[in-house]
Order: structure tokens, then sequence, then C-alpha cells
């Protein structure tokens, strides 16, 4: 229980600033009732923008953030109007002190007060049982949270506005070469991509040999070495350019939730998509233990929303580029396209403005949404969610059979935000494409064409992330 109270305060301390004034939002203090012959109760008044409020304390000891109390609870909804903090078994005499800290997200910021203690000096009367919400306030949930069930359907459960970027607790932003990538981008992900600018999340590829210490020769005969920061495994952390094995042209950002994994639930990105030739955001759901391998999709991913960053990327009259949407579950390599659907803009293109790209996810039914329109939807049939893919890609659903209807997609995940350019899985080898996807040369080829398609990278050749929510379902 401890331990879980901590992850949950690091999910929710995503712009994180002491209760002092001057702030939106400060703390108020916190009543505590001690009762005979045994219970304690602590509350704070309720104000609208609250989403959780969390305790932790120890008895006739010290204690300080972020030091985990013997005691320790979240309360994620008010009752009565007041946030309340109950241990109604907790039996404490006179003089006892009680230390305590207390941390309550308000408009998806975490505000603390710490240091605090309450001297046992009187005894309220036989603690009463506080009334409990109904069913129409708190529905159950079927979400879990860090392995924990979620209290009820409809608490927000992660949140973050990006007014900063926690990377102590909340996001591991990727530093390695994509050599482990199933789609093969032509990138390498460098922390410096990745910046937080009035509350958003902007992540800008930038050319490698454009870099301190590269030119053009380095893409044929340098090095590139990250070993410092990496994140993925050895054979990602340096590479040495050889022969048509060049370096990766395009350097990019992507970042990983670290602290946060759920099972079912709303996902809601608001978030500006890419424009510019080649380039594809990652707005994913990816698993976080790989329960049923970790070849590539075995254990399934989740693609909430992508769209091609090219303006003009047509043949015949069918049209790949910024104007159609695609997305959904991927759950075999062969066919990672079986389950992919579309939906496409016929005046303006999605890289023009902000959209709400959102994923629902139950024990029944993957749908996708965008600013409220649903345009996906997936049931699994009576083989699972296997049975959705062609007879030949249904050799896998073996590895399924230890999980349930949704497997793989019956495990928790975890959130993850990116871009990404080339590769050899998004642009289908239409004539305007330089490279071709089982080219040998296909990262020399896209390099080569760099004038043709960089100069296409304007202003608007950048992810911009506004916020991220999940939401219990």
């Amino acid at each position: 229980m401890a331990r879980a109270s901590v992850l949950v305060l690091c999910v929710f301390a995503i712009h994180f600033v002491t209760g002092q004034s001057g702030h939106a939002y400060e703390i108020p203090d916190v009543r505590v009732q001690v009762f005979q012959p045994k219970g304690l109760r602590m509350s704070i008044p309720d104000t609208p923008g609250i989403g959780l409020m969390a305790i932790q304390l120890n008895l006739n000891r010290k204690i300080a953030s972020p030091i985990v109390g013997e005691y320790s609870g979240e309360v994620l909804s008010p009752v009565n109007g007041r946030w309340t903090y109950d241990l109604p078994y907790l039996e404490l005499k006179m003089d006892d002190v009680i230390n305590y800290y207390i941390f309550v997200s308000f408009n998806g910021k975490g505000y603390l007060k710490d240091d605090l203690t309450f001297k046992v000096t009187k005894f309220d009367n036989e603690m009463q049982e506080t009334t409990l919400p109904s069913v129409q306030e708190c529905r159950p949930s079927v979400t879990t949270v860090l392995g924990k069930p979620a209290r009820c359907a409809g608490d927000t459960v992660f949140y973050d506005d990006f007014e900063s970027l926690d990377t102590a607790y909340v996001w591991q932003t990727e530093h390695k070469i994509a050599l482990d990538h199933p789609e093969y981008p032509f990138i390498s992900y460098q922390r410096s991509a990745v910046e937080v600018q009035k509350g958003n999340l902007i992540i800008k590829p930038r050319l490698q040999q454009t870099e301190p210490s590269f030119n053009a020769d380095s893409m044929y005969s340098g090095a590139l070495n990250l070993n410092d920061w990496c994140t993925g495994p050895p054979m990602t952390c340096e590479m040495t350019a050889s022969g048509v094995n060049v370096l990766p042209p395009v350097l990019s950002g992507r970042i990983t939730n670290k602290n946060f994994t759920f099972r079912y639930g709303t996902v809601e990105i608001r978030a500006k998509v890419p424009q510019g030739d080649w380039l594809y955001p990652e707005l994913l759901l990816v698993p976080f233990t790989h329960k049923y391998g970790v070849a590539p999709y075995a254990s399934g991913l989740i693609k909430i929303a992508t769209a091609r960053g090219n303006l003009n990327l047509t043949s015949s009259s069918q049209d790949y580029g910024n104007k159609v949407l695609y997305g959904g579950p991927i759950l075999e390599r062969r066919c990672r396209d079986a389950l992919q659907r579309t939906h496409a803009l016929t005046t303006e293109e999605w890289g023009k403005d902000f959209h709400t790209y959102s994923l629902k996810w139950t024990p029944d039914l993957i749908v996708l949404k965008v600013d409220g329109t649903e345009w996906s939807r997936y049931s699994p049939s009576d083989k699972g969610m296997v049975g959705l893919l062609p007879e030949s890609c249904q050799t896998s659903a073996v590895r399924y059979q230890a999980g349930n209807k949704m497997a793989p997609f019956d495990q928790e995940f975890t959130l993850s935000l990116g871009l990404a350019a080339g590769g050899v899985t998004e642009f289908p080898d239409l004539p305007q494409k330089p490279w071709r996807d089982s080219a040998s040369k296909a990262k020399l080829h896209f390099w080569q064409a760099l004038d043709s398609w960089y100069q296409t990278w304007g202003h608007n050749a950048r992810l911009v992330v506004n916020y991220v929510k999940v939401t219990a379902v």
C-alpha cells in the first residue's frame, strides 16, 4: 500500500509547487479528528479542480516528503463536501503526535504541504462512518493502475499538461539509435530533440549532419555514440557508419511513461501532428512487461493516431498524405496493417491545428475517436482479438491462450509519444518516394534525397502535445 501511494504521488506531481501563498491554489488547513475508543479522520474541504488527495504519516516520529509513512492513503473523490482520509482502527492516546505531509492534485498540478504535526489533546465521540457515494456518483471501474483497481469509473488516473517535463518520476526521454524499432525509422532518439514550451511538449527533428562535430562526410564514415544517456540495449547505444549503412540521417525524440501503467481506460491526447515529408507522429500505447513475448508486436501495440507528414502524397485518386489519419491495434508483424483503419479530412490537413485523439479500451472493445467522433472500433471475435486477423496470420494465436479474449490487450500498457521519419512500414512505395522498403540501401537513398524533402520541414515539422489524460472506465 505504501509503495503504491508513492507511485501515485509521483504520477500526479507533474507540475510541483509547495503550499505557499501566491499560487493559484493553496492547500487549506487539515481538520484532524481523533476518536474514542479508536479512529483517526483527516480531511480538507472540497474545491472544484481537486483530483486527488494523498497523505503520508508517522506516529510519534518525524516524516518528510517523499519518505513513505507508517500509514498512507489516497482519496480519489470527496464525500459530503470534504476529501476525507479515515483510519478507523487506529488507537491513539493522549499526547501522541501525528507527523504528516499532504499532497493535493489541483487542475493537473501537484501541491504539497510538508512538515505538519498534530498533538492529541482531546478525543471526539465514537467515529461515525462517512456516507459513501451512491452508485450513480461512483460507478465500479474495470481499470487497474500499477496493478491495483481504480476506485470509480470516470476518475482521472493520469494527467500531464506539460508545464514541465518530469523525467525523474514520470517520463523517460529516449536516447538511443532506433535499431530495435519494429518500423526501422531512419532516426536516432536524442534528449536534445525534446523540450517543453508554454505548456506544450515539443519534439522537433533535426539533421544529424548539422550537429556539432558532424558533417555530410560523417554520415558515411563517422560514429554516433549515445552511451552516456542510452536508454536502449547495447546495440542501440553506438554505431559506426560503414558502406551503405550510413548513420541515421535524422535525430528526433520520444518519451515513454516509466512509472504509470494501466489496463483499460480512456486516453486523450491533445496534439498537433507534424507536417513535413516522410515524418510521422507516434501516439502509442505500448506494453510494459511484454507478457506475450518481446518479438515485435507479440505483446501488442496500439497506434492511437498517426498521419504522414507529406502534404502531397497521392497515387491515382488515393491520398496517403497529411489529410489521412490512420491507426489501430497491432498484434502480428506479418499482418501489422490488417487492423489499420483510416479517417480522412477533405478540406485541410490534420497537422494544421490541434485535435484531440482518443482511445477507449475496455474488456470488450477498443474504440478510436478524434475530436469526439468515432472512426474505428474493434471487438474480439469468438477466437479473441487474434481472430480479427486473416487466417494466415492466426498461427500466433497459441501464445495468447493464457490470456482472455482481448489478449494481448489484457495486460497493463503505458504511453509513448514521439516523432519518427522514414522507415520501412509507414509509407507506401509510391513513385515520389526516394527509397524502397525492401532495399538494402533504403536509409542511404532516403538520406541522398535530402534536398527534395528537407525543404518541406518548416515550422510545423514538429509534434506538439498540449496534454495527455487517462480516465478510468
